[in-house]
């Protein structure tokens, strides 16, 4: 191979490609024969025939008395790189000489950066009616393990009142100040937004000329452990959920002025499991404490509503379902706050199913998880915690996550 690739006889990415598929038939066929063997085992370091855990699998030891509130848990701080941009800097980035708003960002001419454009014309209009400089932080919990210990919220769905879940996209206009928007990020904030990518994270951005030059400035990574907001921000322009399906064939044409009032954007990646067999400890774990760090933000920034939704559901092919159950299970049984999830799905990868009936999975298969969280008896999320990660659930490759659900078991 390294004479071949000297000399030029073969592509990289051919061979790149070639050892990739290899490295995952050999991960599957691991993971077949683990659960032959009935181990209960799993590929990436997981259980494997009472073997010693990995490090990607060592768990703490799970409390058994729930107490403490999610508030109690939150640590903020100051983003290193500009913390607060002001509103006069943000104004000024709108209309500079030489290049286009969009062409700035991008660097070439394509379909992001005339939404980009688009966007910018309509926050020209609107210039007048932005007053709010634009504060980023960085939140994460503190106490060590200590939100293994918090409560859970059995209330069944249809009895919550202060809940909502929506087959939509998000839609800002008529939310009050304040609002806490979720970004179905990448771990590079952000992600695709000035490249090619055209995703929910990509078109949040491009919604709001406010995100896009304050990430322009500097984009964070988030650790496994923590969010950042951005408080502060307008929205300008918003597009329907059939111009949202279309991707990069958006139609331009078809972007409204949708001037919000000043939000949060709070950033929150999921685990990829893109190419994963199922969750080990570490992931799931993650999956756990960026839900957590949704409602914690929301507690202390008291947020009137919160929007979210499937976090890491699309191309990161995390559980639906299980997304729903921790947004369930997290909300504070003493909170109002008004929250909706929402839930549009653009593909359906399952012959005789459309993405309604898969929506409508989502919310059913949910529903059941909670009432086997219920029968199970688990009283803290750390317990919560080691009962999913037993039952093995599976990924939303091939929409397997709600056509072939499985059931949560204790071990």
């Amino acid at each position: 191979w390294y004479k071949r690739r000297v000399h030029g006889e073969m592509e990289f990415p051919l061979v790149l490609t070639i050892v990739v598929k290899e490295a995952q038939a050999a991960e599957k066929a691991a993971f077949a024969q683990s659960k032959a063997k009935g181990g209960g085992a799993k590929v990436g370091g997981a259980k494997a025939g009472g073997a010693k855990a990995s490090g990607a699998n060592r768990r703490p030891k799970m409390p058994t008395t729930a107490r403490g509130h999610v508030r109690e848990l939150m640590v903020g701080k100051d983003t290193p790189h500009h913390p607060i941009v002001l509103r006069e800097a943000l104004d000024s980035e709108l209309n500079q000489e030489g290049q286009s708003y969009g062409k700035r960002l991008c660097r070439y001419e394509g379909t992001n950066a005339a939404v980009f454009n688009r966007a910018c014309r309509a926050a020209e209009l609107h210039k007048s009616s932005k007053t709010t400089d634009v504060v980023s932080k960085l939140w994460s919990l503190h106490h060590g393990n200590g939100w293994l210990a918090l409560p859970l919220n059995l209330t069944p769905r249809c009895q919550r009142r202060n809940l909502e879940c929506l087959s939509k996209v998000f839609a800002y206009s008529a939310c009050p100040p304040g609002t806490l928007v979720v970004d179905f990020a990448n771990k590079h904030v952000g992600g695709g937004c000035f490249g090619g990518g055209f995703v929910q994270e990509e078109c949040m951005v491009m919604q709001s000329t406010d995100f896009a030059t304050r990430l322009h400035k500097h984009r964070a990574r988030l650790s496994k452990a923590e969010v950042c907001t951005y408080e502060g921000v307008h929205f300008d322009v918003w597009w329907p959920r059939e111009e949202c399906a279309k991707k990069e064939d958006l139609d331009v044409a078809a972007i409204q002025d949708a001037l919000s009032p000043p939000m949060t954007i709070l950033a929150a990646d999921a685990p990829m499991m893109g190419h994963a067999a199922g969750y080990d400890f570490q992931q799931l774990e993650m999956f756990f404490m960026k839900h957590l760090l949704i409602f914690g933000v929301a507690e202390v920034m008291d947020s009137p509503l919160v929007l979210t939704g499937l976090l890491g559901g699309g191309a990161f092919r995390n559980n639906r379902a299980l997304g729903l159950l921790l947004h369930l299970l997290m909300q504070p049984v003493d909170s109002r706050r008004h929250v909706i999830f929402h839930h549009p799905i653009f593909w359906s990868f399952t012959k005789g199913m459309s993405e309604e009936d898969l929506e409508g999975l989502v919310l059913e298969e949910a529903d059941r998880l909670l009432e086997d969280v219920r029968q199970s008896g688990c009283k803290t999320l750390g317990q919560v915690l080691e009962l999913i990660y037993a039952s093995d659930l599976p990924l939303s490759i091939y929409d397997e996550d709600l056509v072939k659900p499985k059931r949560l078991q204790p071990s």
